[in-house]
């Protein structure tokens, strides 16, 4: 039963509206139907969803309690909010390699009362393959998530996919 009821909590969404005042970081550029589990929910921003060659922008990824008491969420290794950029075919370009090289130490995460825990992750627009150093992109189209591995219920959490590109 508690089982049918984590995956319903997975499956089910809230739909955000871009003027909704109590969620800054969802606005029209932000994927409105957001996840949520165990009372958490994980968003996603991106500041501008156009990004010239040799600017900048910036991704911001927070994950809210929407729960009236702390939430500690372990995870298995030092890995806990994890950010992807990936091409309009799929393919992973951030973290460079594809996947995250996390250290096999155990830790863990508070997200207090009605509140949130914020990370963020600067994207540069890159003239050539050369410079695609941390998460600096070439031109094209692309689109950035955020995945959130050891909730309670052992589930991952994901967070909606913003579309963006590098021109």
């Amino acid at each position: 039963m508690l089982r049918s009821s984590m995956l319903a909590a997975l499956t089910s969404t809230v739909l955000l509206s871009a003027s909704c005042a109590e969620s800054p970081l969802v606005d029209e550029r932000t994927v409105h139907q957001v996840p949520v589990l165990d009372g958490l929910r994980l968003e996603l921003r991106l500041d501008q969803t156009a990004i010239l060659v040799g600017d900048s922008a910036t991704i911001t990824i927070r994950l809210q309690n929407e729960n009236p008491t702390a939430v500690t969420i372990n995870f298995s290794s030092g890995c806990q909010i994890l950010p992807y950029i990936e091409t309009a075919a799929g393919t992973i370009q951030y973290p460079g390699g594809g996947a995250w090289g996390c250290t096999q130490a155990l830790t863990s995460l508070e997200v207090p009362a009605n509140g949130s825990v914020t990370r963020t992750l600067l994207v540069r627009g890159a003239a050539s393959p050369d410079e695609r150093n941390g998460a600096a992109l070439v031109r094209g189209q692309y689109r950035a998530y955020a995945l959130l591995d050891g909730i309670r219920s052992q589930q991952q959490l994901r967070s909606p996919t913003i579309s963006f590109e590098i021109r």
